[in-house]
């Protein structure tokens, strides 16, 4: 699992995911905030894979293409 934190303030649009989902494997769990903050928690992606390290870096992957 990898938090998704605010990296802008305004509001969050369909479009900040796109990308994400593209990544096969990962899951996008969003709180339905509307408004996203610098540092705020807007959600998390979850991944499972043969490892923890496999696993981490595809969540990480998908997290670095989300835009909150």
């Amino acid at each position: 699992m990898v938090n998704l934190l605010g990296r802008r303030n305004g509001p969050v649009g369909r479009e900040a995911l796109r990308a994400a989902l593209a990544i096969p494997g990962a899951h996008i769990h969003l709180y339905g905030k509307r408004e996203a903050r610098v540092g705020r928690k807007m959600g998390h992606i979850t991944v499972l894979g043969p490892s923890l390290a496999e696993a981490e870096a595809v969540a990480l992957q998908a997290a670095d293409r989300v835009d909150v």
